[in-house]
């Protein structure tokens, strides 16, 4: 986390460097290898597109399915959301299937939703639950009112029932206007389609580690710069090397392929040219 207009020091690829935020380019340091002199790294590469672009297209709807269905957030993430003034314009660049929205929407701030996936933007659109009265039950966001309506055992028995969806994914009925049509921009994060310092907030949760090169992170970063006010704050969270004891995963080298368990009956199949 790091407030727009001081500069910053991240570690990428176990090698530091330092993020200007005053529009300037961003500088490593002297140790920093980099590959390229030229705009090279504008164009996504073949590694980019045809292992993460197209897989997360091809999965969306299990990825939606699983992730929505556990409602796991990452806990620096939401701290920093709740920590904002309420209003605050929030960016979320790599926004995927929306899972942050819920937590912004709560906290009082109002999101910008940006991913390369459209696939997976359209599973953000009408996806939280809202809570219903006190009895800690709640009706999907979208649904028609009849459909909602219940017999008197029916409803004695969904009032004593746990409520829908994961905590993560409800949001206050009044908020339910936000889901139902959020902001969504299908666009890459090299070149971020919002106006210069419009933002209070940017994150970019679970996205740096899927850029291959050091440079095309540096402009990542550069980019969240660019579009947060000065004074304003950005959060960027990725998958560590170094993982606790008693995690399931473990890490063979900087940069590795992940493999991720595909089910049939949820894969969408995505042609793509070339």
């Amino acid at each position: 986390k790091f407030e727009r207009g001081e500069k910053c020091r991240l570690r990428l690829k176990s090698k530091w460097c330092t993020i200007p935020t005053d529009n300037t380019n961003p500088t490593t340091n002297p140790t920093t290898t980099t590959t390229n002199n030229n705009n090279d790294h504008m164009t996504t590469p073949s590694t980019e597109r045809d292992h993460v672009h197209a897989v997360y297209d091809a999965i969306a709807t299990q990825w939606h399915h699983t992730r929505g269905k556990r409602g796991v957030l990452w806990p620096g993430a939401t701290q920093f959301l709740k920590s904002l003034p309420k209003g605050s314009m929030v960016a979320d660049v790599g926004c995927g299937d929306g899972k942050y929205f819920p937590a912004i929407w709560e906290a009082g701030s109002y999101v910008i939703g940006m991913d390369m996936s459209i696939p997976l933007l359209k599973t953000a659109v009408g996806s939280c639950h809202a809570n219903v009265g006190g009895g800690g039950s709640s009706t999907k966001v979208g649904q028609k009112e009849e459909e909602t309506k219940e017999t008197g055992e029916q409803q004695g028995k969904e009032e004593g029932a746990a409520a829908v969806g994961p905590e993560s994914r409800r949001i206050h009925p009044e908020k339910k206007s936000l889901d139902s049509r959020p902001a969504l921009i299908g666009a890459d994060c090299m070149h971020v389609p919002i106006k210069d310092a419009s933002c209070d907030a940017a994150i970019c949760i679970a996205v740096m580690h899927h850029l291959s090169t050091v440079e095309r992170r540096l402009r990542c970063l550069s980019e969240l710069a660019r579009i947060v006010k000065v004074g304003g704050m950005i959060n960027v969270q990725a998958w560590a090397m170094e993982q606790e004891k008693n995690s399931k995963r473990r890490f063979a080298g900087d940069d590795v392929f992940v493999p991720f368990n595909a089910q049939p009956r949820y894969l969408d199949r995505v042609c793509r040219d070339g």
